[in-house]
């Protein structure tokens, strides 16, 4: 029994001087072959600083849109999606770009829809561009193009004309009650107001909500848009791209990796190497 502890003791001890050896032939192969990791650090550094500070400035705008359906819209029941947008505008390319932009569409990068989270009826519009200064006029022509979609128009049209019937029937109606109050008003000077079963103060009252309630409609069918903003669009101060640090640091990172790798290789054919001389 003691024996058999005494031989797992040994063996304990023998591989730790084991793995000791081979951390420190490891190092030893590091500080070797040091040269090989410098110059591909140097060189590393060297192309990904000057990718980083010679590629174009990318400036960036954000803004979080709507679908709005109003409220008095009875046959529209659901209206596209986020997700039904971005599948439709797709890739942009230069083709696109060029119909979608009128103006300075070269200096377009990007352009695309992205869905918010929990909202089917709210994305944002990301658009990136060498100049900033374009960046609004840009997001007006991508609105007015989306707007153009034939999923977006079809459905628009046919809120408009919800709301004008809508519309239409509510200023029938209102005009009647008009009239009927200008009666019960001329009425009054000769009759007893309880003659009439109703109080004309509460019939005055549901011809002024009718009226607001006209006024209010007719103001939604004169501004809308089934897209709207939700807020008004960020635009970054600074470039978003290139991301200078985020490059310098996966070069560094990249050219240890590789450098690591090309020490280890060169020693393992150098040892290689020796012990085929060495034999016999």
């Amino acid at each position: 029994m003691d024996q058999t502890r005494t031989d797992d003791t040994r063996e304990d001890a023998r591989r730790s001087r084991q793995d000791e050896i081979s951390l420190y032939d490891l190092w030893s192969v590091i500080v070797k072959r040091k040269m090989v990791l410098i110059v591909l650090l140097f060189l590393s550094l060297l192309g990904a600083a000057l990718f980083a500070f010679t590629s174009p400035k990318v400036y960036r705008l954000e803004a979080h849109m709507k679908l709005y359906l109003p409220r008095d819209a009875v046959t529209v029941k659901e209206l596209p999606t986020a997700r039904d947008l971005a599948s439709i505008l797709g890739r942009i390319d230069a083709e696109k770009k060029a119909r979608i932009f009128s103006k300075k569409a070269e200096e377009i990068t990007d352009l695309k829809i992205v869905e918010m989270k929990g909202a089917t009826d709210k994305f944002k519009i990301v658009i990136e561009a060498l100049n900033r200064d374009m960046l609004p006029e840009a997001l007006d022509e991508a609105v007015i193009y989306i707007e153009s979609m034939n999923m977006i128009r079809s459905n628009e049209e046919k809120i408009r004309r919800e709301l004008d019937l809508k519309i239409k029937d509510l200023r029938e109606t209102y005009t009647k009650s008009a009239r009927i109050n200008q009666a019960i008003d001329k009425s009054l000077h000769t009759s007893n107001v309880s003659s009439f079963g109703f109080s004309p103060i509460d019939a005055h009252q549901r011809v002024l909500e009718m009226k607001i309630g006209l006024d209010r409609l007719e103001q939604e069918r004169l501004q809308y848009k089934l897209i709207q903003p939700l807020d008004d669009p960020f635009v970054s101060k600074s470039p978003v791209k290139p991301r200078k640090m985020l490059i310098l640091t996966l070069a560094c990172f990249g050219s240890l990796m590789i450098g690591l790798f090309v020490a280890f290789v060169m020693e393992y054919f150098e040892r290689a190497g020796i012990k085929a001389r060495s034999r016999p």
